[in-house]
């Protein structure tokens, strides 16, 4: 009678040799390029580690801006583009508060509203409108909160943006 073999678990490794050598390889390329590029080219202020070379720039026409930069050392810069139908603008407006706490008086935020084409403008011209009369961010605050917990229409409903306005002391002069 003959032996039967009995078959030897397999070894599994999680991280092969070649993946580890190669990612290796990359980094070191990375690292490579990125401490020999130009040591006495100007320095790009919005990437310090990515120098600005004229010479590079794409063709086309430039011009020259007058106004210095607002870049302040130590300072931060939000442009936030929203949309009040947005999960992540309002996960983003529920989360500014304590991130301006944090850093508080080191972040400046921009909000510039944007409307996708074929959509509605009216929830965008509602938050100008109330921007307009001193009211930009209870308006804000009052959309964000129509739209997401309370399941208003303030993209098209002229009578849920009369309504959000109304709930924030807006009145005649809004609608």
């Amino acid at each position: 009678m003959a032996k039967k073999k009995q078959k030897q678990p397999e070894k599994k490794t999680s991280i092969k040799p070649v993946y580890i050598i190669s990612a290796l390889l990359i980094i070191s390329v990375l690292a490579i390029y990125v401490f020999s590029s130009g040591a006495n080219s100007p320095v790009n202020p919005v990437n310090p580690v990515n120098p600005v070379n004229p010479e590079k720039l794409p063709s086309g026409v430039y011009t020259k801006l007058n106004k210095p930069s607002s870049y302040e050392p130590g300072k931060v810069n939000i442009m936030e583009f929203m949309k009040f139908d947005c999960s992540h603008c309002y996960d983003l407006h529920n989360n500014l508060p304590q991130l301006l706490q944090k850093y508080e008086g080191k972040v400046q935020i921009i909000y510039i509203p944007i409307v996708f084409p074929k959509q509605s403008t009216k929830s965008i011209e509602a938050y100008i409108i109330a921007n307009n009369m001193g009211n930009g961010s209870q308006m804000q605050d009052a959309l964000f909160k129509a739209k997401f917990e309370n399941g208003m229409d303030v993209m098209e409903s002229t009578i849920a943006l009369e309504t959000v306005a109304a709930s924030i002391g807006l009145g005649a002069d809004f609608n």
